[in-house]
């Protein structure tokens, strides 16, 4: 039967249910020249995004509140003790725990050495994503998909901080990879064991890995029930029955005092899907959810951008419905099983949580520009406008962060301040939130001897912040760390000190200062 100009699109865009070509198949692309300046392109895009991923590494920033709260955990437990519910409100996978425990104890407890394995799992990503996304696409439409993966703000961010989000995104993409066509009734039963171990495994290094396989099983359970094909629920019952073992034991371990941590669950309190939505806020918030997910495929500036990516991302959604139901499913289903835990507040759905879903959002963004690419085809100056919108976001963010890497707090100079100026006699007041940072880099910049006085836990709470200072009076030469305060916080210190006694030196740096005052006038 002769393919219709419809079909020849959404062909093009992503392969057929029954497509069995190999990961480096395409159909337009059967010329040598042509097949070696795609892939020359391909390795250029994986080249770039390693290189974002290793400059934000090397650039070495402080870690900030949420890394040392996670930090502290894993320096001062041991492995057993790491199986314990964690202190400060953290929640990490076990396995993520287990090898940053490692890490340090092969290479010790500098930034470097606790920020590579997650520089490792974003680097593996990017590999990952590009033999994923030229499996599942068609050539323009993967490198699309991973010229937004290799560039992507969050991804190169998050591939050097201390916590789980870059395994997370190394886990999503591996096992789309392994597990694709499982259902296939000529994979044997080895490979089906191999998928079986590798799914139950990642279970305990990412807690994503848990919406991934149950998006998987969903959709190829869709597939057997749709073809009556029940010799092949037999078979996929060695992978699920594996990945359903390990979840278990999981969950009695770790997981069940995880999603019921209070101090977690308040934090993500507005995270959690309204459901059933019964007003327009709450409509508005699955809205906000769509968009906040597509976040890490464009950007931070406020540059025309999220109505393209999410154009092409529902097209993406439309092409895959009608030519491949069952990688549709894998690619969907996780994010609505994601939500339904949310609705049922067990996960929350926002920000670096659904970070997971970032390389299943852009295969569909890809297959979605694939089609909107053809369409336009005839208009080629609309096709290049579509694709500028599309990646002049991420593009530019990128290139801002390359010169000039984000960072979020920086504690360490001010430590290291405090330590070339901090005399005998002196006394060292450190507000709970700096305690964190404290604990970290006092012991490294030499102030490991030092015995400070430790303000109670007063967030936004100005009456017991003067309390703490109240300790303070009548000292002759104080010093006072503060670190990520927000600013009617910080200006009430300031007021509060200035009001006891005089100023005699003070550093600021990035959401962390330290002052030293004069306070021996302030007798109580």
């Amino acid at each position: 039967m002769a393919l219709t100009p419809t079909d020849h699109v959404l062909t093009t865009a992503i392969g057929s249910e029954v497509d069995t070509r190999g990961p480096l198949a395409w159909a337009e692309m059967n010329l040598d020249d042509r097949s070696h300046r795609y892939q020359m392109l391909m390795w250029f895009l994986i080249f770039v995004g390693c290189t974002l991923r290793i400059r934000v590494y090397l650039f070495n920033r402080s870690l900030w509140l949420d890394e040392l709260a996670l930090v502290n955990n894993i320096l001062s437990r041991s492995y057993s003790g790491l199986l314990r519910p964690l202190d400060n409100y953290q929640g990490a996978p076990l396995g993520f725990l287990f090898a940053e425990k490692l890490m340090t104890r092969l290479f010790g407890s500098s930034e470097y050495a606790l920020r590579l394995l997650p520089l490792l799992l974003g680097i593996a990503s990017v590999f990952l994503f590009a033999a994923v996304a030229q499996r599942f696409l068609k050539w323009q439409a993967a490198l699309v998909a991973v010229g937004l993966f290799a560039i992507s703000d969050w991804l190169v961010y998050y591939a050097s901080e201390v916590k789980q989000y870059s395994g997370d995104v190394a886990v999503a993409v591996l096992l789309y990879w392994v597990t694709d066509r499982i259902d296939d009734e000529a994979t044997n039963v080895a490979r089906l064991g191999f998928v079986a171990v590798i799914g139950a495994v990642t279970l305990w290094f990412s807690h994503p890995a848990f919406f991934i396989l149950a998006g998987i099983g969903l959709s190829n359970l869709r597939l057997v029930w749709k073809n009556r094909e029940w010799n092949n629920l037999t078979r996929l019952s060695i992978p699920f029955s594996a990945w359903a073992i390990s979840f278990g034991i999981l969950y009695a371990i770790s997981l069940r005092d995880l999603s019921h941590n209070a101090g977690l669950l308040d934090f993500w309190s507005g995270a959690f899907a309204p459901f059933p939505p019964r007003s327009m806020h709450d409509v508005r918030w699955y809205l906000d959810a769509f968009f906040g997910a597509l976040s890490p495929t464009r950007g931070r500036f406020d540059l025309p951008g999220p109505g393209i990516a999410a154009l092409a991302y529902l097209m993406g959604c439309a092409v895959l419905l009608v030519r491949n139901r069952t990688r549709f499913g894998v690619l969907i289903f996780p994010a609505l099983v994601a939500l339904a835990f949310s609705a049922a507040h067990k996960y929350p759905f926002q920000g670096r949580l659904l970070l997971f879903l970032v390389p299943s959002m852009l295969l569909l963004i890809g297959a979605g520009t694939q089609v909107l690419w053809e369409n336009t085809r005839a208009t080629v100056a609309l096709g290049m406008v579509f694709l500028i919108l599309l990646f002049v976001n991420p593009v530019l963010v990128a290139g801002f962060h390359f010169v000039k890497p984000e960072v979020v707090e920086e504690s360490r100079p001010v430590v290291q301040y405090l330590r070339q100026h901090f005399l005998e006699g002196d006394v060292l007041y450190i507000d709970y939130l700096a305690g964190f940072a404290f604990t970290y880099y006092g012991p490294r910049e030499g102030l490991g001897n030092v015995r400070p006085i430790i303000g109670k836990k007063a967030i936004g709470n100005l009456a017991a912040q003067s309390k703490n200072l109240d300790q303070l009076r009548g000292r002759r030469r104080a010093w006072v760390l503060l670190s990520d305060n927000n600013s009617e916080e910080v200006d009430f210190i300031h007021y509060y000190l200035d009001s006891m006694g005089r100023r005699l030196d003070s550093f600021e740096s990035i959401k962390s200062s330290v002052y030293c005052y004069d306070l021996s006038g302030s007798g109580r």
